[in-house]
């Protein structure tokens, strides 16, 4: 097991301590701006669908709607003919051993 580095507290209040007036900044900006509310309201949302057809997968899916992808062994099935197979031309796909 892995421990944290000896420079991890010390990083990440140094990081902590840089975004923190950006994300003020970011706050000011876009809390209570009409303007730039109303300029990103329903921009780039998909449908389920699109997003499928378009390869999207984790969190970028599940916020078109969809539950659940194909998940990775569907996903590889497609690279079935190009993938798996050794230098003597046997199959080494381990699914299918």
């Amino acid at each position: 097991m892995f421990d944290v580095h000896p420079d991890f507290v010390k990083n990440v209040k140094a990081l902590l301590a840089y975004m923190g007036p950006i994300i003020e900044e970011c706050d000011v900006l876009v809390s209570g701006n009409v303007i730039i509310q109303e300029r990103l309201r329903k921009i780039g949302r998909e449908s389920a669908e699109r997003a499928v057809s378009l390869g999207c997968t984790g969190p970028v899916l599940r916020a078109s709607g969809k539950e659940k992808g194909p998940g990775p062994l569907k996903a590889l099935r497609v690279l079935d003919p190009f993938l798996f197979h050794g230098e003597n031309g046997v199959d080494s796909n381990p699914q299918k051993q």
